[in-house]
């Protein structure tokens, strides 16, 4: 008798062990569907992206405005920097001139940050060294721009700074310069 009761015991652990392996067994099918599923479907993996935190749209990681003495013929210098996530705003966007878009966008954009378009206003003054504090949602965008208002309206006025990652600005006194500091 002791040998049957040890024999339905083991069967009974063995039976919890196969319970248990075949609800891992489900649970990891049911995982691997799940990560097809944002893979491949657009909305999904977009909202996915958007609740990892290592997750950035653009390389942007710093942006820095140095302005000269002499800046904008000594006056001080309008910025606008737009981080935009849709990218179909980016392209008509990205298509204005620094006229069209201070004149345009009180009308287009009356809030700072209207969902998809966050917009970040600055004046600089000549002389100064500003480091643009990014605002928290600054990765979700797949592009980030910058609209530079001049007295005299200079070419280029519009700067495209999403693949930069410590992006310099240096304001001059009729010109403007980017580039990528490591």
């Amino acid at each position: 008798m002791p040998v049957l009761v040890k024999s339905k015991c083991l069967r009974v652990v063995r039976d919890d062990r196969m319970r248990h392996a075949q609800f891992l067994t489900v649970k990891l099918l049911c995982l691997m569907v799940l990560i097809s599923a944002v893979q491949g479907c657009g909305s999904i993996g977009a909202m996915a992206k958007r609740l990892n935190p290592f997750y950035s749209a653009n390389d942007l990681q710093s942006l820095q405005i140095v302005s000269s003495k002499d800046a904008n013929y000594g006056y001080a210098v309008a910025m606008d920097v737009v981080f935009i996530a849709d990218p179909q705003m980016a392209k008509i966007i990205s298509q204005y001139t620094a006229t069209q878009w201070f004149e345009e966008k009180k009308q287009l954009y009356p809030s700072e940050c209207p969902g998809d378009v966050c917009v970040q206003h600055l004046e600089i003054m000549p002389a100064n060294v500003v480091n643009v504090s990014l605002p928290d949602k600054y990765r979700l965008a797949g592009s980030v721009l910058v609209f530079v208002w001049y007295l005299k309206e200079s070419k280029p006025n519009r700067f495209n700074i999403t693949r930069l990652q410590q992006a310099k600005m240096t304001l001059q006194y009729s010109t403007i310069r980017v580039e990528n500091v490591k």
